[in-house]
């Protein structure tokens, strides 16, 4: 009887990275004004992807990330404190969220896979404290745009400050078709409650 394992290995990476910010100044109050645009950027030569194949030959492809960020804080009323808000968009020349290639993408049990030519992901967040400080409402959305969802809704209490409470859930959504990363982890919704005390 054959018998074999996976071994895993890690081989060294060079990374090479930078990006640009800018200010945006508009009218006092509207959403133009002290608006943060950044462009961020990573180029790794000669990356190693495990083969969707399991074989030991690896792929070895140059890969770029790339993502476009829009940063802000806002207030909507008078009567509460500004809002942070964040909008990013990210693409991956070669692997998807998880870090694998996108060409074991698209396979079904009929056939092998279709492989994809890159990943996009958009990625949304804002966070509302109350006027008094003693709540926090976070939403964190991601889209992947091959058809996979996160959705991370959350709640701060902070009544004084020895204590806080947290509560927040991760719940997930996919279309089956084989090309989106959240397709893979779309069972593991959950809810956590997180009680602290600071002494």
């Amino acid at each position: 009887r054959d018998r074999g394992h996976i071994q895993r290995e890690y081989f060294e990476e060079d990374i090479f990275g930078g990006g640009l910010t800018y200010v945006f100044n508009g009218k006092p109050g509207s959403l133009l004004d002290q608006l943060i645009f950044r462009m961020e950027a990573t180029y790794t030569p000669d990356k190693i992807f495990t083969n969707p194949t399991l074989s030991q030959s690896y792929i070895e492809a140059d890969e770029w990330v790339t993502a476009l960020v829009l940063e802000k804080y806002h207030r909507f009323s008078r009567n509460v404190p500004a809002a942070y808000m964040v909008l990013q968009w990210m693409h991956k020349s070669e692997s998807d969220f998880f870090g694998r290639h996108v060409s074991g993408q698209g396979g079904s049990w009929a056939h092998g896979p279709t492989g994809m030519d890159d990943f996009d992901t958009i990625a949304f967040a804002i966070q509302q404290p109350t006027k008094d400080l003693v709540w926090r409402f976070d939403l964190s959305v991601l889209y992947d745009m091959e058809g996979g969802w996160l959705f991370q809704p959350a709640a701060r209490w902070k009544p004084n400050r020895a204590f806080t409470l947290d509560l927040f859930a991760n719940l997930l959504s996919a279309k089956d078709n084989n090309k989106n990363a959240m397709q893979n982890i779309d069972w593991a919704d959950e809810f956590a409650l997180r009680a602290t005390w600071q002494f």
